[in-house]
């Protein structure tokens, strides 16, 4: 999960599906013992008050440190078990289609390319 601290998109968060790069805008959430989807759909449910902390004059930003004393409220680990067996299956079939999307996207463009041509 990564969540941006500065710019336009401050306060956006974002579960990561492929290995990335990233500047100083934004803050990777890795979880120990917590499902990654878990801590996703938390942070997003929180974002609101670290957005309600940013700072900055003419740039407003979340600082890391907020971002990293986020308490996270740990469930039981059946709960967690549970949740992960019913989100995990739908976030692989999100990922899985907007790779499919992509890939259908560009093939579309290359396609309109040689008609155009």
């Amino acid at each position: 999960t990564i969540v941006a601290i500065t710019g336009a998109t401050l306060g956006q968060v974002s579960l990561l599906e492929i290995a990335t790069c990233a500047n100083q805008s934004v803050v990777g959430v890795v979880p120990r013992d917590m499902p990654p989807a878990f801590i996703h759909y938390w942070v997003s449910h929180r974002i609101g008050k670290l957005v309600a902390m940013q700072t900055g004059g003419a740039q407003q930003h979340i600082n890391r440190r907020d971002v990293d004393s986020l308490p996270v409220l740990a469930p039981p680990d059946g709960v967690l078990a549970a949740f992960g067996s019913l989100v995990d299956p739908l976030l692989d079939r999100i990922a899985v289609e907007l790779l499919q999307s992509n890939e259908l996207g560009m093939a579309r463009d290359a396609l309109l390319r040689e008609l155009i041509a």
